[in-house]
Parts: structure tokens; sequence; C-alpha cells
């Protein structure tokens, strides 16, 4: 019997000193949360780290780490299964998705709550500084490079070039090389333009630009204002600063995606607000850590979201005065 009483107290003493939660906060709690990206070593693997590292300095209830997944549209199914709790999303995507519009027609998300915008990506249009090409009025005729048919890159160059009044068909020379090889064939002149959805810098254009200088062309004015409503109004304006690639010496303007955050909707509300009060608390932290989101700002943070919020991160939107 006394066996017993001493095997007993020692389960008792080991789950009362347990500190892994089941998604509320209680009191000497921590939560472990996953969150869901696409490949290692891609931009949102890396934006997910980065988030990781500044909410685990910053909280003592919630511990975060960033998971590999097969990508945006493979994040939708892992949120409804449960195995990762928050992922990442481009909000042209998320919208349609949460509304059943588009690809989505019959297959809306209504189960998910956005928390906010995490980061901002930006069209880049780049071309060599010693080209001719200094508008969008200048691509007629030329090898305009698209990306590869199946990445989203494509799909939203195909809404710029009509949104300019040109044909894929008829008006250009489409490419078709994948983000990661548009930078090298602009340097060996394979293309004369290249039509790039990635963080700023990208990689591969500051490898080109140390070689032959090159140039962004803007997307400004009405053009722009267009080119966000052909986006379902999903996308925001921003600047690309001058000298970010040797031979830009000047600001340009062009339009951004932003990058969701989104959980399933019977997420905690006490963790929600503790993941979205710690991001924005220390957004200066994740910016040093990760200079491509230096672009973020506080008043992009629920820009362009039409869907409803997570009652969690709207109770800090609105103590805050983030939003009304």
């Amino acid at each position: 019997m006394k066996k017993y009483l001493l095997l007993m107290v020692g389960l008792l003493f080991i789950v009362g000193c347990s500190s892994e939660s089941d998604g509320n906060a209680e009191d000497g709690d921590t939560t472990q949360w996953a969150m869901g990206t696409s490949s290692s070593g891609s931009s949102p693997y890396v934006l997910g780290s980065s988030i990781s590292n500044v909410i685990n300095k910053n909280s003592d209830i919630l511990n975060l780490s960033a998971q590999v997944t097969g990508g945006y549209e493979e994040n939708f199914s892992l949120i409804e299964s449960g195995n990762v709790d928050v992922a990442q999303q481009n909000l042209y995507q998320y919208n349609l998705a949460y509304s059943g519009e588009g690809v989505y027609e019959g297959k809306e998300k209504k189960n998910v709550s956005a928390l906010f915008n995490a980061s901002i990506m930006p069209v880049q249009i780049a071309v060599l500084a010693e080209s001719n090409i200094e508008s969008y009025k200048d691509l007629e005729g030329t090898r305009f490079n698209m990306g590869a048919p199946r990445q989203a890159t494509h799909n939203v160059a195909s809404i710029y070039l009509d949104t300019i009044g040109l044909s894929k068909e008829k008006d250009i020379e489409a490419g078709v090389q994948s983000t990661g090889d548009a930078a090298a064939a602009l340097r060996d002149d394979q293309q004369d333009a290249v039509f790039l959805l990635s963080n700023v810098p990208h990689s591969g254009l500051i490898e080109t630009a140390s070689t032959k200088p090159i140039d962004l062309v803007s997307i400004e004015g009405e053009m722009a204002d267009k080119f966000i409503e052909n986006l379902n109004n999903s996308v925001v304006k921003t600047t690309i600063p001058a000298d970010t690639y040797e031979g830009q010496t000047e600001d340009v303007e062009t339009v951004a995606f932003p990058i969701v955050l989104y959980v399933d909707e019977s997420a905690s509300e006490e963790v929600v607000y503790e993941f979205t009060k710690t991001f924005w608390e220390n957004l200066e932290q994740l910016q040093e850590e990760l200079p491509a989101t230096e672009n973020l700002t506080r008043d992009l943070a629920t820009e362009g979201i039409q869907a409803p919020l997570h009652p969690g991160a709207e109770k800090y939107f609105k103590e805050t005065g983030m939003m009304e």
C-alpha cells in the first residue's frame, strides 16, 4: 500500500509540473505552436523562423516553431487537420479562399480567421540599366519573363500584362523561367525584363547587379490603382528605396502582396492575443533579424484583409488604436 501511495504521489507531481498546454494559456503553462510555412530555406520558412525567434525571446506563455510544408496551399489543409496552429498565405489568395472566388469557387475556407499581415512581398520588374526600358510603355515587343507557369508569379504577371494592355501571346515574348533563375536570365541576355514576386532585396538581382547594373520599372499612379483593383484590392502600395541594387539610383514605386497569418477559428483567444501582442511590440527586433520585413509598418497590419479577424487579434488592435 505504501508503494502504491508513493506511486500515486509521483504521478500527481509529474502531471502538476507539466508545462505543455492544449492551447489555453493557464498560469505557468507554455503553449506550443507550429507555423506552417513552405519548403526549407524558402522565404516563407525564413520568415517563420525569424518570427519564431522573436516570439520565443519575448513571450513567457507561447513557444513557436516554423514547420516545413508543401507551401501556401497545403497550409490550409494543415490548419484544418490541426497539424499546424498558425500559417502563412499571400493575402490575395487568402481573400479569394475565404470568399470562395476564383480557383476556390465552391471550396471556400470559412473555418479560418485572419490575424494580421506579417510581411509584404513587392512586385519587382527588373531590367538592365543600359536598356531603353524606362516604363511599362516600353515593354511591348520585349522578352518578358513571367515566371514558371505553376508559380503564383506567373499568374500575377498575366494580370499585370492585362492591366497595361498587353497580350502575352501577341505583344511580348513570354519567358517562363522560375523566380530563382530569372535574374541570371536577365544577366545572360536571355530576357529583357523579368517579373518577380519576392522579398527585397532579391539575392539573384543583387548578384546580377554586381556585374551588370539594373533598374526597376515602377508601378505607380493610375496604373497602380488599376492593378490593385484587378488584384481584388488585396495588395498595397510600397516603395523600393534607391540603391537597393547597383544601378537603381532612385526610389521606385510598386505594389506588394501582404503575407497574412491565420489560424483555425477555434484557436484560443488568449493565445492569439499573446501572439499578436508579442509580434507587434517587438516589430523592430524582427526587422533587425530579417531586413526583408523592414517595409512592414503598423499601418499595414490589417490592410486589405477582407475576412473577419480572430477575436484575439482584434482585441489587441482595438486596445492599441491600430484599428477602430
